[in-house]
């Protein structure tokens, strides 16, 4: 009987963990924001960066780095991604799968295959602080930041 009581206590505190981890928001949700692309970085070749907005560019000695106007929006499980430079745009699908105090992640789904995304805040030496999204699919990795009006 007392080993009943032990394993029923267990189960009881186990699916407690699970529902309080299941109820989870994210304190930086990816779909209240608009976020604007600040780099994207191919790893396959050196790491370098390929592209940038145009006031990132000014800190890059490279002149092969193209200069894109890229905007990423999330809403109800689908999210997608306008290059406003050259008029394309990419879409798919997102789920939650981890929320903690300053981040989230989630799975990226497209028709070319997955990659996961990570919202947070970052905080500079003066303390202001700035939301971030950092995207990989592959080789590359998208960092956006919240795009302020």
């Amino acid at each position: 009987m007392k080993m009943k009581r032990m394993v029923c206590a267990l189960l009881c505190a186990a699916l407690s963990v699970c529902l309080f981890g299941c109820g989870k928001k994210a304190e930086v949700p990816i779909e209240e924001y608009v976020w604007a692309l600040e780099s994207a970085l191919q790893h396959s070749l050196d790491g370098r960066v390929i592209a940038c907005s145009e006031g990132y560019a000014e800190g890059i000695d490279d002149e092969g780095v193209q200069i894109l106007s890229c905007i990423m929006t999330a809403s109800d499980g689908k999210y997608s991604i306008v290059d406003k430079t050259d008029d394309l745009s990419f879409a798919g699908e997102y789920e939650l799968y981890e929320a903690v105090k300053d981040s989230a992640s989630y799975h990226l789904t497209t028709n070319n295959g997955h990659g996961v995304a990570i919202t947070g805040k970052v905080t500079y030496a003066d303390g202001s602080q700035a939301r971030t999204l950092i995207v990989r699919f592959g080789d590359y990795t998208l960092n956006f930041f919240e795009l302020l009006a």
